[in-house]
């Protein structure tokens, strides 16, 4: 998958996104829409398919490890990258 000017010199940097991953995103399965494109993700299912496809043990272990990794996708490109945490509550601060 290509990447825009945007996605390649400053969320994958800022995230340290391996480069493989966009390679290996055309097996995520789980698409989503969102408001500026298609948010992608591997799911367990995406990962058994790179399996059965070849993709070597190194590269799932390395996709398992970035599992909250989403990718925003518009037209077949990558417009930006972010890491998707559920359940984490807001943190209140009260003056006392």
């Amino acid at each position: 998958m290509k990447l825009s000017k945007h996605a390649k010199h400053e969320r994958c940097q800022q995230r340290a996104v391996p480069s493989i991953i966009f390679d290996l995103a055309v097996f995520a399965d789980e698409v989503r829409a969102s408001g500026h494109g298609q948010r992608l993700h591997f799911s367990r299912e995406s990962l058994k398919l790179m399996r059965a496809e070849g993709v070597s043990k190194k590269d799932i272990c390395m996709i398992e490890k970035k599992k909250h990794l989403r990718l925003v996708a518009k037209e077949g490109r990558v417009i930006t990258a972010m890491y998707a945490y559920q359940g984490k509550k807001r943190i209140q601060h009260y003056e006392h």
